[in-house]
C-alpha cells in the first residue's frame, strides 16, 4: 500500500507503524500536533479599552476635577464625582466580567476534543495524547472516535465519517480509501481521506497522516479566525460619533462659560467648577452602563439558547438581522 501515499509518507510501514527514531525525526520537522492559540488579551488591555471612547475619558476627567477641585476647597461636594467614577467603573466592569465568561465557556468547548489518539508503532498498537501525533502515523479509527489529524485512508471497514463541523454536511460520509482523490477536489469528495476535528461514526479505518496541528484543514480555518481584525458595531460607530459630538459641545460650551466670566471678573475658581459641572451635564453619563446592562440581558437570554456571545456589542447587530440563512447543519462559521 506504500505506492499509493505521496511521497513524505512513502517511508512509512503501514503495518507496523513508525519507529520511534522516526516518531523524533518527524518531530523534529513537522512540530507537534497543536493549534498555535493567540495570547489572550491581559487584563490592563480589556480595561484600557473600556474606558478608550471619548465620552467616557471626558467623564473621567471632569470627575477628577471636580474631586480635585473640592477637596481644594474643603466644601465636601465629592458625592457627584464618586458617583461618575462609579458609574465608568461599574460599566467597565460589566463588560469584562461578561467577555470573560464568553471566554471562559469558548474554552470549556475546546476541552470536548479526544485527549488521546490510537496509533500503530513499532507494530504495537498504542493510545497517545493528540500532541504527540506525528506526520507519519498509522491512525487507527473506531467507531465513536473523534479524528485527531489530517490522514490518508488505507484499509476501511464501512467507515463513516461525520464532517459537518468542517464541511457544513450533516450526513455522514462512507469513506474509501480506493477512491482516489486529488487537490482538486473539494473536502467533502475526498473519499479515501479523513480530517482532524471530525468523527467516526461508523465501522473502522487505518490511515498515515497527512497533516497536523495549523497545516490540517481544520487548523488552517483556526488561523483565518486567529487574524481576524476586531471591527466595531453598528452601535459601537454610533455611540461613538455621539460621544464625540457631545464631547466637542461640552467643551465649547465650558469654553464660552469661562470666556464670559473672565470677562465679567468672576472668581476663577467658581468659573472652573461651574464649567465642569456643564461638561459632565452635556455627556450622558448613565447612557453607557444601560447600554451595557441591555447588552447584558440579550447576552443572558442568547445563553439560555445554548448560543454564546463573546462581545456584548455583537447582540445589537445579530438583533439586527432580519433573516439567517444557514445550511441545512444549522452550522454558522461567521
Amino acid at each position: 500500500m506504500e505506492d499509493k501515499l505521496p511521497s513524505d509518507h512513502a517511508s512509512t510501514n503501514v503495518e507496523k507503524g513508525l519507529t520511534e527514531v522516526q516518531v523524533q525525526q518527524a518531530r523534529d520537522k513537522y512540530g507537534t500536533n497543536e493549534f498555535n492559540e493567540a495570547p489572550k488579551e491581559p487584563l490592563w488591555s480589556k480595561i484600557k479599552r473600556s474606558l478608550s471612547d471619548v465620552a467616557t475619558i471626558i467623564l473621567i476627567i471632569a470627575a477628577v476635577i471636580s474631586l480635585i477641585t473640592s477637596l481644594m476647597k474643603g466644601d465636601g461636594h465629592y458625592f457627584e464625582s464618586l458617583l461618575i467614577i462609579g458609574i465608568v467603573i461599574i460599566n467597565s466592569v460589566l463588560s469584562i466580567y461578561q467577555e470573560g465568561r464568553a471566554e471562559a465557556a469558548l474554552d470549556s468547548l475546546k476541552g470536548l476534543e479526544s485527549a488521546e489518539a490510537t496509533v500503530k508503532r513499532d507494530n504495537k498498537v498504542t493510545t497517545i495524547p493528540i500532541a504527540d501525533i506525528v506526520v507519519g502515523d498509522v491512525l487507527v479509527l473506531e467507531n465513536g472516535e473523534k479524528i485527531s489529524a489530517d490522514a490518508q485512508l488505507i484499509e476501511t471497514s464501512e467507515l463513516q465519517v461525520e464532517e459537518s463541523a468542517l464541511t457544513g454536511e450533516s450526513d455522514a460520509i462512507e469513506k474509501d480509501e480506493t477512491e482516489i482523490s486529488s487537490e482538486d477536489d473539494s473536502l467533502g469528495d475526498r473519499l479515501d481521506h479523513v480530517y482532524r476535528g471530525t468523527a467516526v461514526v461508523n465501522g473502522r479505518g487505518t490511515g498515515v497522516v497527512t497533516a497536523i496541528g495549523m497545516q490540517t484543514e481544520m487548523g488552517k480555518i483556526a488561523g483565518l479566525l486567529g487574524n481576524e481584525k476586531r471591527e466595531q458595531t453598528p452601535l459601537q460607530i454610533r455611540l461613538a460619533q455621539l460621544g464625540k459630538r457631545l464631547s466637542v459641545i461640552a467643551i465649547l460650551a465650558a469654553l464660552i462659560v469661562i470666556g464670559l466670566g473672565l470677562a465679567s471678573r468672576e472668581p476663577l475658581l467658581e468659573l472652573f467648577m461651574t464649567a465642569v459641572s456643564l461638561a459632565v451635564a452635556v455627556v450622558p453619563e448613565t447612557l453607557m452602563i444601560i447600554v451595557t446592562i441591555t447588552l447584558a440581558i440579550g447576552v443572558q437570554k442568547m445563553a439560555k439558547r445554548q448560543a454564546i456571545v463573546r462581545r456584548l456589542p455583537a447582540v445589537e447587530t445579530l438583533g439586527s438581522a432580519t433573516v439567517i440563512a444557514s445550511d441545512k447543519t444549522g452550522t454558522l462559521t461567521q
